[in-house]
């Protein structure tokens, strides 16, 4: 990265030692990222969540980047930290045009888990999580209306404004809920 500020390189050498760090740390990123996956230890899946971090701060948008956002993703997940996993499908689904329904499923899981434990998690992550099950569960319900799940996603949404003290929006949220789901 240093190359990207040095005087003694011309545009071309800078552009060239750029390319080249970017091959070889998202090779470094992925390669700790199958080895945690073939592990399944937690300590492997916390290397690789650094990695790609590192890798995501440097080259923040380079065609690459919505794939190892989603490995980043699913290193959280397997780590059992859902917050952070929640967060970075949330993100993914924001730069994604057309996010695919298991991208959506996975957030509102990443979510509820996060909701279902709010004593593991720090206030501002479970916040977080509310407003993230809220605005992606929206999403899923506008999408896929007629999926099995969508009862659960709409009685969760207005569990979230319940669990706020947010009452006015709780109940019209519980009796949509009531009313599409009698």
């Amino acid at each position: 990265i240093r190359a990207r500020y040095s005087a003694d390189l011309t545009a071309k050498e800078k552009q060239k030692t750029e390319r080249n760090y970017e091959i070889f740390l998202r090779d470094y990123a992925t390669r700790l990222h199958v080895r945690a996956k073939f592990s399944k230890l937690e300590k492997d899946y916390l290397i690789s969540i650094h990695a790609y971090e590192n890798y995501l701060v440097l080259f923040p948008n380079v065609p690459y980047t919505n794939a190892l956002t989603l490995d980043l993703a699913e290193s959280y997940f397997l780590a059992h930290n859902y917050a952070h996993a929640g967060l970075n499908y949330e993100n993914l689904i924001r730069r994604e045009k057309a996010p695919k329904k298991s991208l959506l499923d996975s957030t509102i899981q990443s979510y509820a888990i996060v909701l279902k434990t709010p004593d593991k998690y720090t206030k501002l992550e479970v916040t977080q999580s509310r407003e993230g099950f809220r605005d992606i569960g929206t999403q899923f319900l506008k999408k896929f209306s007629t999926d099995p799940a969508s009862p659960m996603i709409r009685f969760n949404i207005a569990r979230t404004y319940y669990d706020e003290r947010d009452f006015n929006n709780a109940v019209k949220f519980f009796f949509a809920f009531i009313n599409a789901h009698p």
